[in-house]
């Protein structure tokens, strides 16, 4: 096993980026050559540092993924709105075969609305074990237990039968709780890894979730340890790998926190919601201006959230000097990523959201 150990997302990415460029064999792939690496893990040990700065990502698709991830939902709609890519993904248009918030049962108590514009379909608004929150309950009883295992895959439908049964199938496959010295240490298992398309976004999404937990618990967050069985870049983004440096330049740090008791954090989480859905359908300045103004008596961490979704949405709407001046709101973290971003987005590049 290769391990990339490190205090913060971006630090351990490039490690990662820099042995796939000069060492790792030729794959053939899904549909290029791939350069892979088996069973490598990533350890961060400050996971409030997430965001990778090494890969120019979209920092509000990211965080629009995290808040549907954890609504459970399953919807296309949502998310095309932050990337328009992600309907390729879907066999209907409609939803997603594997998505990991429906998959993991989540169901934090949402106005209707919300939940009808996440889970398209009635059929799907079923009662469902929740296994984020029997973690919680789990691991509040018995904070010493090891069998906190939150599961992703299912065979019956994830197996190829003999070819791929869905356009989406999952890549995580399964998370492992441990609480040890006070603090919530997280294990993500992945089968399959892009290191450009996929991981930043999947250090995004995991660690906010652990960070979340960690404050239903009243703990601090711990180690997130993060397995990709094949670790792998395509081809067409061979030429991208040249360009990443082993250091990183002076980066900001995350000093927000997400820490909130369960009761607090999914009032928190279904006005966060409200306010992100407003956004996907505000076409005007006030609008979009309207709806943020809602994010003022949220806890920091989250207020700074909202800002970079309206920021997204002010530019997506066409408005870009409204975009560069709501985007100061998120604080320097998270301010940095998305002006990377919207740096990109004057010189477009086939394949981004």
């Amino acid at each position: 096993m290769i391990v990339f150990a490190g205090t913060s997302a971006d630090q351990v990415w490039r490690a990662a980026a820099v042995k796939l460029r000069e060492t790792a064999p030729v794959q053939e792939g899904r549909d290029q050559p791939t350069r892979e690496l088996l069973h490598a893990a990533f350890s961060i040990q400050q996971p409030r540092q997430r965001v990778v700065f090494g890969r120019v990502i979209n920092p509000a698709f990211a965080l629009a993924e995290v808040l549907w991830i954890l609504a459970g939902a399953n919807s296309v709609d949502f998310l095309r709105f932050w990337n328009p890519r992600m309907k390729r993904f879907s066999d209907d248009g409609t939803r997603f075969h594997g998505a990991y918030g429906y998959r993991l049962g989540c169901q934090p108590r949402l106005d209707a609305h919300i939940r009808d514009a996440l889970i398209p379909d009635p059929a799907d608004r079923r009662e469902r074990a929740d296994q984020l929150r029997m973690a919680y309950e789990a691991l509040r009883e018995t904070p010493t237990s090891r069998q906190v295992v939150l599961q992703i895959w299912d065979g019956e439908r994830d197996l190829p039968d003999p070819q791929p049964r869905s356009k989406d199938i999952p890549c995580n496959l399964m998370s492992h709780l441990l609480v040890r010295d006070n603090k919530l240490e997280w294990l993500q298992v992945m089968r399959s890894n892009d290191l450009i398309w996929g991981t930043p976004y999947n250090f995004i999404q995991w660690t906010s979730m652990q960070e979340i937990v960690a404050g239903w618990l009243g703990i601090e967050p711990g180690t997130y340890t993060h397995i990709s069985d094949s670790l792998h870049v395509y081809q067409r983004h061979w030429d991208d790998l040249d360009q990443i440096t082993p250091a990183a330049p002076d980066l900001p740090e995350n000093t927000t926190k997400l820490a909130l008791p369960y009761g607090e954090w999914e009032q928190v989480w279904n006005a966060l919601l409200d306010v992100a859905l407003h956004l996907t359908q505000a076409r005007t300045v006030e609008a979009i201006r309207a709806a943020a103004h809602l994010l003022h008596d949220m806890p920091p961490g989250y207020q700074q959230w909202g800002a970079v979704l309206a920021a997204e949405a002010l530019r997506r709407r066409g408005f870009p000097d409204e975009a560069l001046a709501q985007i100061d709101a998120a604080g320097p973290y998270w301010r940095a990523s998305w002006q990377q971003w919207y740096a990109q987005q004057t010189q477009p590049q086939e394949g981004e959201a």
